[in-house]
């Protein structure tokens, strides 16, 4: 027991002096590991004419109840909404997409 005149300050800093020192390995970071770099997909009217494109049905990317909610106001997704539906479904990856303004 702690001697009846130090305050619970001290006897919490001298129990923080007993606890044992953690080993600076454990503070280092994981070791580096190369990523696969980005997938970059330039959707144009040159690289994807507009003969080649199409528009996925909902039910084809999502099973009920999913689909349900966007087969309420729409049957298919439109050409880019086509283009990353399966990237956004059955990947855990990271997805930008941008456009330029006005492009709808």
């Amino acid at each position: 027991a702690a001697p009846p005149n130090t305050n619970p300050l001290q006897q919490q800093q001298e129990s923080v002096k007993k606890l044992p020192l953690v080993h600076h390995s454990l503070y280092k970071p994981p070791p580096y590991r190369p990523r696969p770099e980005p997938r970059v997909h330039h959707l144009t009217a040159r690289t994807r004419p507009q003969q080649t494109r199409h528009m996925l049905p909902v039910d084809q990317v999502f099973r009920p109840p999913v689909c349900n909610l966007w087969r309420s106001k729409f049957h298919s997704f439109n050409n880019l909404q086509s283009e990353v539906a399966q990237a956004l479904v059955n990947s855990d990856d990271n997805i930008v997409v941008s456009a330029p303004t006005g492009a709808g």
